[in-house]
């Protein structure tokens, strides 16, 4: 809880307290004053001074006054004694038992240590250990260097697919679980896959990391997005959206990138010695340009074209005409750069692109094939390095899944199959980002930060005992209310207009004077009750009375009531049993 959370806290539960005091104050001072008037009817006589010390009982000051003199000045108990005791003790209990709302909630103090936000640091030699100041000669010149990097990513990549199957399939049909699915924060990491049109677009959110505590950055996001063209060849012929494509006599360097791939693919056919090199893999290929270094392309996008022959009769030859699928896959990235990713150099930002988008055909390298030149080769993944955690696993059934082997190929590709291709693309390079999270070392997001002790004031409300506390206040209040209405409930009680005391008390003196008593003489003795007048009426009033009581009624008759002849305000004597009846004069 802040400062100023403490400050309104204590203001309000002030407040509240002394609301609470307040009304059982009011209260309280309510019922004295009808008490008061009990006393002075139910014993036979008052002497003035008791009169007075009785009528000022409402007030606490006064009820002690008139304990005082009867214990410590005149050494006497008297019931009128008892009863002021009471209600002082009560008065005072009941005001003080407030004080119990205290109990009904605690300030915990919670101790701690904040730790730092900490993100990625991908500056660490783990996450590619070339620096852009070492691409200084050709392609060829420094291979088994970028090898080193893109093993290790693929290593990533793989830790990233592990971490994104929660799935009861074995790993070579996890590809049914999610990868052709809309998913959003796929199995809690923060990559969320969308579709719009042809393109299949994944979003991550790199992580920030805070104790034991990890969440998704609100300003780190990385975006891959992919749309994939499928083509199909059905006994040698090449099918685009339905329609045959015609196939020049010779493919060269003015043919189109994918006829020129697709050449290479037929002939790794014709190369092939073995049906499991054939059906069993997956061809995966870029173009790249081999005279050249990495710092030549500076795109955030790259062309992929994946192939997969499919044999449609279960008597397989390998010199039997070609059937496959061909997709033709344009990947781009955002988000790959410095300023998302924490102490990744500048320069280096073309390289890591380029390297997460040719991940997936990371392997081996071809030239000097008709159609591509001494200056560009084909960079192909022809087999799975990982076993069954092929990173286009389930592509091989796209035939299987949408048409089957035994019914033949038709010249259509589903949007389908091309979304199912296109999440394959477009996950991969946020694969390596997933996994890389989970071992690169961190750093803390704000420089210099480090640990810091804090101490936390929390507030719980115990509600079970406040309502507890509530309910015993209401009701003693309402048992106090009880009591004083039955003691009080034949006794006449005077509104509370103060002019009615008033002029019962001037009925006083007028009565000690036209007897000739002096009003400070100790044996005139008051109570408060009834006489009949001459018109048949009775007359509330002090009046003065012997020791045994006479001079007034014998309790309050039924009939009717005034005050005094001079306060002539009557009160029906039926309504004496009805504690309301205050509130109606």
């Amino acid at each position: 809880m802040s400062t100023e959370g403490r400050r309104w806290f204590n203001l309000i539960t002030i407040l509240l307290s002394s609301l609470i005091a307040l009304t059982f104050g009011s209260l309280m001072g309510l019922l004295g004053s009808m008490v008061r008037w009990h006393l002075l009817a139910a014993r036979p006589g008052h002497s003035l001074a008791d009169v007075d010390r009785i009528l000022g009982m409402p007030q606490p000051t006064g009820a002690l006054r008139l304990i005082w003199s009867h214990t410590i000045r005149s050494r006497r108990w008297t019931s009128t004694t008892h009863t002021a005791l009471l209600y002082l003790f009560w008065t005072i209990v009941g005001t003080l038992s407030i004080a119990a709302l205290g109990l009904t909630f605690d300030l915990d103090e919670d101790a701690g240590v904040e730790f730092p936000v900490l993100i990625t640091d991908w500056s660490s030699a783990n996450f590619t250990s070339t620096q852009a100041d070492q691409f200084v000669g050709t392609y060829d010149d420094y291979p088994s260097i970028v090898f080193l990097d893109a093993w290790a990513m693929q290593k990533y990549a793989a830790l990233g697919l592990l971490s994104l199957n929660v799935s009861t399939r074995p790993p070579e049909e996890w590809w049914q679980d999610d990868v052709a699915s809309v998913a959003t924060n796929i199995s809690g990491q923060g990559l969320d896959s969308s579709i719009e049109g042809n393109t299949v677009t994944y979003t991550y959110h790199l992580k920030e990391y805070q104790g034991a505590e990890r969440y998704a950055s609100t300003d780190k996001v990385v975006q891959s997005s992919s749309s994939c063209l499928g083509r199909v060849v059905i006994n040698g012929g090449i099918y685009e959206q339905g329609e045959r494509i015609t196939m020049p006599e010779r493919v060269g360097e003015t043919s189109p990138d994918f006829l020129r791939v697709l050449y290479y693919f037929l002939d790794y056919d014709d190369r092939a010695e073995s049906f499991e090199e054939i059906w069993q893999s997956v061809l995966w290929a870029t173009i790249i340009h081999w005279d050249q270094g990495w710092q030549w392309n500076t795109s955030t996008c790259l062309t992929t074209y994946i192939y997969h022959r499919i044999f449609l009769t279960s008597n397989l030859r390998l010199d039997q005409e070609r059937n496959a699928t061909f997709f033709e896959c344009h990947t781009c990235l955002s988000g790959v750069n410095s300023d998302v990713l924490r102490n990744l150099p500048a320069e280096n930002s073309s390289y890591v692109n380029q390297l997460l988008l040719q991940l997936g055909v990371m392997s081996e390298f071809y030239t000097g094939l008709d159609g591509l030149s001494e200056t560009t080769a084909l960079h192909y993944h022809p087999y799975s390095i990982f076993g069954h955690l092929n990173f286009l696993e389930g592509v091989a059934s796209i035939a299987e899944a949408d048409r089957g082997y035994v019914s033949g190929l038709t010249p259509e590709m589903t949007p389908e199959s091309e979304h199912l291709v296109a999440h394959h693309t477009a996950r991969l390079p946020m694969l390596v980002l997933l996994g890389a999270e989970m071992k690169l070392p961190k750093v803390a997001k704000e420089e210099g930060a480090t640990p810091r002790p804090y101490v936390t004031i929390a507030l719980q409300i115990r509600w079970d005992r406040a309502l507890g506390v509530l309910w015993a206040i209401f009701s003693g209040e309402i048992l106090t209310v009880i009591v004083v209405v039955a003691v009080c409930r034949r006794t006449p009680i005077p509104n509370r207009n103060q002019l009615t005391s008033a002029w019962l008390l001037k009925s006083v003196s007028m009565h000690l004077t036209s007897e000739g008593s002096s009003p400070g003489e100790t044996a005139v003795r008051l109570r408060y009750g009834a006489r009949l007048g001459s018109d048949g009426i009775y007359e509330l009033g002090l009046w003065r009375v012997d020791e045994e009581g006479n001079g007034v009624e014998d309790g309050f008759p039924q009939g009717q009531y005034r005050y005094t002849k001079e306060w002539a305000a009557h009160v029906d004597a039926g309504l004496r049993w009805r504690w309301l009846r205050r509130w109606l004069h």
